[in-house]
């Protein structure tokens, strides 16, 4: 059976071994990243009339909290003996707090330790 004849759920996949994207010279190019296959179907065939290539994104959901801390990851302190603390500052002077660590996402990290609260200020580096 030729592709394009293919029922649409067998034209669907998503490949899993990223590759460095092309290199065409361009030095504006340098901060492309790595590149996956996916294969999509259009649900209703009649919207892609007329296009032959164009850029496309895709955004895949993953995870999300609610109601949970979260800090800068330059917040996160490594301890000697394992683990993270953050450093908060408690008015003129700081103290750290052990933290466990949760989802990180956009630069931020969930965490959760003895003591902390909505609000308070930590530490980050610059």
């Amino acid at each position: 059976m030729a592709e394009g004849n293919r029922p649409a759920a067998d034209r669907r996949s998503v490949g899993t071994d990223a590759t460095a994207p092309p290199d065409d010279g361009n030095p504006s190019d340098s901060g492309k990243k790595p590149q996956l296959i996916a294969t999509i179907a259009l649900d209703q065939q009649a919207a892609s009339k007329g296009v032959d290539t164009g850029p496309v994104q895709v955004t895949v959901p993953g995870p999300s909290r609610k109601d949970v801390l979260v800090v800068p990851v330059a917040a996160l302190l490594a301890l000697r003996e394992g683990g993270y603390a953050v450093q908060v500052v408690n008015g003129t002077t700081t103290s750290l707090v052990g933290v466990q660590t949760g989802m990180f996402a956009d630069g931020n990290v969930e965490i959760t330790g003895t003591g902390l609260q909505a609000g308070q200020k930590v530490v980050t580096t610059s």
